[in-house]
């Protein structure tokens, strides 16, 4: 639909363009990712394919050109984006009905592809909901929080947990002197009593592996047949991925090569994955150190773009926590996976940096609509 409307506005999107230093990185990142996927001849077709997926990343500058047409588009986007959490869910209720008495034991992920998918929604629904806590009432606001929490723990998403441990103890010593911030640390604190042992046996489930760790030397990703281990896996597919890269470091070995490598340099009875689980090793390996300090180069231009609307009073203290907090779980994510092939990954990423963006084209033209988050 945005993209849809672009011809009604075809000169202030120009003009946006234009004011907008971050549209500049995201157009050479997609010039980038076409040429080189165009220029590539083995497996022609889908070396293309995934060069179009991940030149797609380029586009949140669309996104930011729409919000900054009218600022209530802000509040309806992220309304918009809570609703279609919540109605996701619904749909697939069964999946947790279905769970029987010892629900909690279960790993669910509610339509969201994988339980990674519900831990990147639920967290960062999470964190939305508490940065923007004043504009409910308390007691919506912490059940609200508290049903997002628990979706959390039932994602059994590691880099879930490990992403939102921080901010929320931020939210502990920023708020300490707000009751409603110890009522919800203090309900938070009983549901992971309550569920102490399943949150424990995922957190501890590797013990083996950070005690080789410990140690100095590497574990094996293999303990026995069947039995992979995550941490071990993803350590050696680092390592690995590395060494790919040192061998076509300028370049790398092309938009959609990680597949092709591991049926080919990974040991048979190795587990089969289709990419490396890591966002920094796999730009390294598919697109060197050119297509990887482009992409870095956008995550960075976006972040210092936020900063400076802040400054500027253009960007609410509400919506820049909530988007610094999302994109703080977007990158940890990354660092344990790699899915931005994937469309609900370009669409976080696009509301986010949309977002962070949208003030720098308020200059070209002007802003109709009240100013629903200015601080």
């Amino acid at each position: 639909m945005m993209l849809a409307s672009l011809p009604l506005f075809s000169r202030e999107f120009y003009k946006y363009i234009r004011s907008d230093v971050s549209s500049a990185i995201a157009l050479a990142w997609i010039v980038f990712c076409l040429a080189y996927g165009i220029l590539e001849h083995d497996r022609y077709e889908e070396q293309l394919k995934t060069a179009l997926r991940l030149a797609y990343l380029g586009g949140f500058f669309v996104v930011g050109f729409y919000l900054s047409l009218n600022e209530r588009h802000i509040e309806r986007l992220l309304l918009f984006a809570l609703f279609g959490f919540f109605l996701n869910i619904l749909f697939h209720l069964d999946e947790f009905l279905s769970s029987g008495e010892k629900w909690w034991k279960h790993s669910y992920h509610f339509g969201f592809n994988n339980r990674g998918g519900l831990g990147l929604y639920s967290a960062a629904a999470l964190w939305g909901a508490i940065c923007f806590f004043q504009r409910f009432r308390p007691w919506v606001a912490l059940i609200l929080c508290l049903f997002l929490f628990e979706c959390l723990l039932l994602s059994h998403s590691r880099s879930a947990w490990l992403a939102m441990a921080p901010l929320l103890l931020g939210v502990l010593v920023f708020y300490r002197k707000n009751p409603w911030a110890y009522a919800l640390m203090g309900v938070v604190g009983l549901l992971l009593v309550l569920q102490s042992a399943e949150f424990l046996s995922r957190v501890t489930a590797e013990s083996s592996t950070y005690e080789t760790l410990a140690h100095g030397s590497l574990p094996n990703p293999i303990e026995s047949p069947g039995r992979e281990k995550s941490v071990a896996i993803r350590l050696w597919m680092y390592l690995h991925g590395l060494k790919l890269w040192l061998q076509h470091p300028i370049l790398g070995w092309g938009p959609d090569a990680t597949p092709a490598l591991i049926r080919t340099t990974f040991p048979e009875e190795f587990p089969r994955f289709n990419d490396l689980h890591s966002v920094p090793v796999e730009l390294l390996v598919r697109f060197g150190v050119v297509g990887f300090t482009l992409y870095w180069a956008m995550v960075a231009i976006v972040l210092f773009a936020g900063y400076q609307g802040y400054r500027k009073n253009l960007i609410s203290r509400e919506v820049y926590l909530f988007c610094i907090g999302a994109l703080w779980i977007y990158l940890v994510f990354g660092i344990f996976g790699f899915r931005l092939r994937n469309d609900d990954w370009r669409y976080y990423w696009f509301l986010i940096a949309g977002l962070l963006t949208c003030w720098q084209a308020r200059a070209a033209f002007p802003v109709t609509g009240k100013d629903h988050f200015r601080r």
